[in-house]
């Protein structure tokens, strides 16, 4: 993963003094990842070289990965799936249907996300409790919209095949309600740590679980992740963590407030609303940590190359200059050969023999020309590939860049007090204190 700024306001003073601003902070870092505890939110950093993890995901994978293993139905909300979702959006969606040994997952994340005739479709080719895994995630146990859907998917399954506890897994924080009530009716219960929470969960047995199901290297995605944590737990001049963290915070303070991120693999969108939810949930406070009242935080956006070139970019070039854009793009992609058909004439000649992820690269240069042009703010983040290790430094980058911008404000980014709100309304409108 290669990253670059351009038009970013800020230069080698301005970034020295926020690495000095940051060296206390980053220090107390390293010494929390070394005495491997999770003791507190931070504690996200230790899980790609904890080795206990890393046994329990195998043994998990061991029980449960078998050949005849069909569909895995994953239940949860937010940041307790997107990052799984991210990575088989991004790696297995397209080829499921060709590699035998990979079962289909389906996603439940939202109310209406299900009915009857969609359960339906997703179970006519099951014919056994032995081909299909339900694993409902939620670190509390009672968010409302996981248990609506996990019921639903349990009740539909239920129909079909009668009792189904031992093909359900449950994922919750340990003592929660959810667990004593798996406990109590048999039901394979496994803990998440308390202190990490779900959108900085990407590293640990919340994706690491269902992700064991797949085809996905979990020791490369580990490895990749340890290896780019330790370069940015150096305050170095070279820690891109840092320097976009500090690219960002002064265009913050220049008047921009929206954040978007613009992947030119279309494959790679689950990736960027996963980026979309650690950044808005982290980021978006109304206090800092004194107490004192502060309006911050960017909207972050997420644009798709090609399409929204047709939709987004006259708007993106031509309309205020309120966005700073983070590109994504991947060098090696396997595409087919644009083969000349004889149905446009000459129109389609400039393609003719041409990969598609080419003439896609071609079309990136010349949006990025664009916003050269117009002086916009953008950095650019070029993946080697869509592989494990690549997604791992991804992932990694995004969560140590929103990690340092939330000290650079003072705010705590893993609180979401707000959202707490709604969550008791919606209980106490429900009968439920």
């Amino acid at each position: 993963m290669n990253l670059s700024f351009y038009f970013s306001r800020i230069g080698r003073r301005e970034i020295d003094k926020v690495r000095e601003n940051l060296d206390e902070k980053i220090a107390n870092l390293s010494r929390l990842v070394k005495q491997n505890k999770y003791t507190s939110p931070e504690s996200f950093l230790s899980c790609p070289h904890d080795r206990d993890l890393s046994i329990d995901t195998e043994n998990f994978r061991k029980k449960y990965s078998q050949k005849n293993l069909k569909t895995v139905f994953l239940v949860g909300i937010g940041g307790a799936v997107l990052g799984t979702k991210a990575i088989y959006d991004g790696m297995f969606r397209r080829g499921v249907e060709a590699n035998k040994n990979q079962p289909k997952f389906f996603f439940f994340d939202s109310t209406g996300s299900l009915d009857q005739d969609s359960l339906e479709e997703h179970t006519i080719s099951i014919t056994r409790p032995e081909e299909f895994l339900v694993m409902v995630i939620s670190k509390s146990g009672t968010t409302l919209e996981t248990l609506m859907n996990a019921d639903l998917v349990i009740g539909g399954l239920q129909s079909k095949f009668g009792n189904i506890s031992s093909r359900l897994v449950l994922l919750t924080e340990e003592n929660s309600r959810l667990w004593s009530e798996g406990f109590s009716r048999g039901v394979a219960v496994y803990p998440l740590r308390s202190t990490i929470p779900d959108r900085f969960s990407i590293f640990s047995a919340t994706a690491l679980y269902p992700l064991s199901l797949l085809p996905f290297n979990i020791g490369i995605f580990l490895r990749s992740a340890e290896s780019i944590r330790n370069k940015y737990l150096k305050n170095t001049v070279s820690n891109d963590a840092i320097i976009s963290a500090a690219v960002l915070n002064i265009n913050f303070k220049a008047g921009i407030k929206i954040l978007d991120s613009f992947f030119f693999v279309p494959q790679l969108e689950s990736l960027g609303k996963w980026s979309r939810q650690l950044g808005a949930e982290s980021l978006g406070k109304e206090e800092i940590l004194s107490g004192r009242k502060t309006h911050v935080g960017f909207t972050p956006t997420v644009s798709i190359g090609t399409a929204d070139l047709h939709s987004m970019l006259q708007l993106y070039l031509a309309g205020p200059k309120e966005r700073f854009t983070q590109f994504v793009s991947v060098k090696k992609i396997p595409t087919s050969v644009i083969k000349d058909t004889g149905v446009f004439g000459e129109l389609d000649d400039d393609l003719e023999n041409r990969r598609e992820s080419t003439v896609t690269q071609q079309i990136y240069k010349s949006v990025r020309e664009s916003y050269v042009k117009g002086e916009l703010p953008f950095s650019e983040i070029v993946l080697d590939g869509i592989s494990e290790m690549e997604i791992a430094k991804y992932m990694m980058f995004k969560m140590m860049e929103t990690l340092y911008l939330g000290y650079l404000w003072d705010i705590n980014v893993f609180s979401q007090p707000n959202v707490e709100e709604y969550k008791a309304r919606t209980h106490r409108s429900l009968g439920r204190a």
